[in-house]
């Protein structure tokens, strides 16, 4: 989708720059610059739609809620709890510090019935969410999803416990080299890396150790120590109930502190640069 959204950019640049175009176009930016990839498979979408369900509180869970990194962009194909039509969307959370609550802002895509997209703003304030500015009367006669509700905020939140949920998710990194190796010999453009969220079945522990990309609990009759790392919001299989477990910093301060930030790979050429190319 976010691929998409480029080739749709450049094309509508071709035809005109915009006030909102070129609002665009920085946003995109941001996203190739910054941004991590995901795309969720139809089983942890349906996942996140009866976590949303079951959620009674949003505005009071989303205080303990982290993000992956400084900038998320989310995509999937499915119906939402909010609209059962089936079509792909997209979400882009930017926060300023992953540790911290969201501070930052929410792009959703929503789809219009002609084919096209329309794009709603969130604002977030320390886990606070602020709510979304009113629509340009020309933007809203192409609107027909219900948004700003706190099931849709529900639903975020439950993406975004999963990302970070490995005994229930896990983030199998897609390569697309050989791929853009070939674009490449042809002229197009290189695709964007991306992560697709997948469902796993519960494993023993070391392969729960794993997943999160450390070593097995335990090193002979030695509990392994790890160094000071802060585990974001995430969902937990226990008793065979699902909870919530709320962000927190764990491990031996005297090895050291770790502050992970996840990337993925991302094209080299910017929107803006490619378009500034194509016009001279």
């Amino acid at each position: 989708m976010l691929d998409d959204l480029v080739v749709g950019i450049r094309q509508a640049w071709e035809r005109g720059p915009t006030p909102d175009l070129r609002d665009a176009v920085d946003r995109v930016d941001h996203i190739l610059e910054f941004g991590q990839r995901f795309v969720l498979t139809p089983g942890v979408v349906r996942l996140a739609n009866d976590l949303a369900d079951g959620c009674r509180d949003p505005h009071g869970q989303l205080a303990h809620v982290r993000v992956p990194g400084i900038a998320t962009w989310i995509e999937w194909h499915g119906a939402v709890p909010w609209s059962t039509r089936e079509a792909r969307r997209a979400v882009y959370v930017v926060s300023l510090d992953p540790t911290r609550p969201i501070t930052g802002d929410a792009m959703w895509m929503h789809p219009t019935p002609g084919g096209a997209y329309v794009s709603r703003n969130w604002v977030f304030s320390e886990g606070t969410w602020k709510g979304e500015p009113p629509l340009p009367p020309h933007r809203a006669a192409h609107f027909e999803e219900p948004t700003g509700t706190p099931l849709q905020l529900a639903w975020l939140i439950s993406v975004l416990a999963l990302i970070t949920t490995p005994r229930i998710v896990e983030r199998d990194p897609v390569d697309l080299s050989r791929v853009n190796r070939a674009r490449a010999k042809r002229g197009k453009r290189e695709l964007v890396g991306y992560s697709e969220i997948v469902l796993r079945r519960d494993g023993p522990e070391e392969d729960m150790g794993r997943a999160y990309g450390k070593s097995p609990a335990r090193d002979g009759d030695d509990v392994v120590r790890r160094a000071r790392h802060h585990v974001r919001t995430h969902w937990r299989l226990k008793r065979g109930r699902i909870e919530i477990v709320r962000p927190h910093w764990r491990g031996d301060e005297s090895l050291g502190t770790i502050r992970q930030i996840h990337r993925v790979a991302r094209p080299s050429e910017r929107v803006s640069r490619s378009i500034q190319e194509t016009s001279t």
